[in-house]
């Protein structure tokens, strides 16, 4: 790739700009050892890091990637993904194409779910709710009376769209749990809660893709 730096010359670098360039990306995409191979006898996840290599040579501003790590092994993908998670933390704007939901959650602030057509574009946390309430689950260090009295204590909240006990915790249900949660567990402590843990129960991404899916065949077919 060192002596084939085209690519560099087409994006306008020369001289040590573009070798700089092409090493430190051999190195994102740990290829430094091979950087005066022909590309012609890579691998499928070679040549996949390779490409990504080449999108980066110069720096840009918005980088469009396309199934990113596939065909990469596990160390591999997930070097490219703390790379993209570093340049959007670098302020660059990112899109990616991927049918990988978890790489898209863990990489993305938004999504967009398409089939034929955009479906929808939310965050991931409102793509898992899809509309849904969501439940915390408010783990307690306290016996069933005290739940009760607790239970009693959230029934004023305006956000509380339900709440029950069982075996030791609180099933809270929510619209948003980013935004209520903070006041939910104040109110609890004030009541003299004994909190050992907070989770919020969702959906994943796949079965709101799937419910999605789903409501769009079914408007096609009417």
């Amino acid at each position: 790739m060192r002596r084939g730096s085209n690519y560099g010359r087409l994006y306008g670098l020369t001289g040590a700009t573009r070798r700089r360039a092409v090493d430190r990306y051999l190195g994102v995409v740990d290829l430094t050892e091979v950087g005066d191979r022909r590309v012609a006898g890579f691998s499928k996840g070679m040549r996949q890091k390779v490409a990504i290599a080449r999108a980066l040579l110069h720096e840009p501003e918005v980088i469009y990637l396309d199934e990113p790590t596939s065909a990469l092994d596990p160390s591999a993908a997930k070097n490219i993904r703390d790379f993209v998670s570093d340049l959007r933390e670098a302020g660059r704007s990112i899109v990616i194409c991927t049918h990988n939901l978890d790489e898209a959650e863990r990489l993305c602030d938004r999504i967009g779910i398409i089939r034929r057509t955009l479906i929808e574009v939310n965050t991931p946390a409102g793509l898992r709710r899809h509309g849904r309430l969501a439940t915390v689950h408010v783990q307690l260090a306290a016996s069933d009376g005290e739940a009760r009295r607790l239970l009693e204590a959230l029934a004023p909240l305006p956000f509380v769209m339900g709440a029950r006990e069982h075996e030791g915790t609180l099933q809270v249900e929510v619209r948003d749990p980013r935004r209520d949660n903070p006041e939910l567990v104040s109110t609890l402590v004030a009541h003299g809660a004994r909190i050992v843990g907070v989770r919020e129960e969702a959906a994943s991404l796949e079965d709101v893709y799937l419910d999605m899916v789903g409501e769009t065949n079914g408007r096609e077919g009417t």
